[in-house]
């Protein structure tokens, strides 16, 4: 199921222009594949920010971010639970099961909105290039959307009280062959406001839907 079936896209006043936001109301789940105990809430350590929303190199101790997807689906594409193997010719994806079990077992948790929550959506254009980030650019570079994040961050802590106060990070689409799912990256601080957190338990192939 979309995250549109609950959650709108809205538009918000910057700097004389409107841009667009996903608004997620009260309610809606979110969901979290990690191993390492605390990973599913607590900020990572500095080494490890090294997503699409994290700071860029020579900023990693700026801020950190909590990634959720739309559904397990998403989330398990994000974290390469799920695969598409070019080498088969086909596109059907595949649960990839592990083979280092010298790390913890993999883990799934739902978070629960408790507050409607804005997140920036770095899908639409001209959004994102008021913070640096051209989306549809040839070449997906991460990096770019590392600048991105950190630009949108220090603005919102420059214009703190100027802004909706719902904004609580950024979202976006998936970039993993087979999946097109919403992302949501919130700045860990906001979602200690607007999240309930989940229970987790072990992750199972048939807990996902392909």
């Amino acid at each position: 199921m979309s995250i549109f079936s609950q959650a709108k896209s809205v538009q918000f006043p910057w700097s004389g222009t409107l841009l667009s936001a996903v608004e997620v109301p009260p309610g809606v789940q979110l969901h979290r594949i990690f191993r390492f105990p605390g990973a599913d809430w607590d900020p990572p350590p500095i080494e490890f920010r090294n997503g699409r929303i994290d700071p860029p190199a020579g900023n990693k101790d700026a801020f950190s971010a909590l990634y959720l997807g739309e559904s397990l689906t998403t989330a398990a594409f994000e974290t390469k639970v799920i695969r598409v193997s070019v080498e088969s010719g086909t596109d059907e994806p595949h649960f990839v099961e592990e083979t280092n079990l010298q790390l913890p077992p993999r883990r799934c948790v739902a978070h629960l909105t408790v507050r409607t929550s804005m997140f920036v959506n770095f899908e639409d254009r001209e959004t994102a290039q008021q913070f640096g980030l051209d989306p549809h650019m040839p070449v997906d570079r991460i990096s770019k959307w590392q600048g991105a994040a950190l630009s949108l961050f220090e603005a919102l802590d420059e214009l703190n009280g100027l802004v909706p106060v719902g904004i609580v990070g950024i979202c976006y689409q998936s970039k993993h062959r087979g999946s097109n799912g919403w992302n949501f990256a919130l700045f860990h601080g906001k979602h200690e406001i607007v999240l309930k957190r989940g229970l987790s338990t072990l992750l199972t192939p048939s807990m996902i839907e392909l």
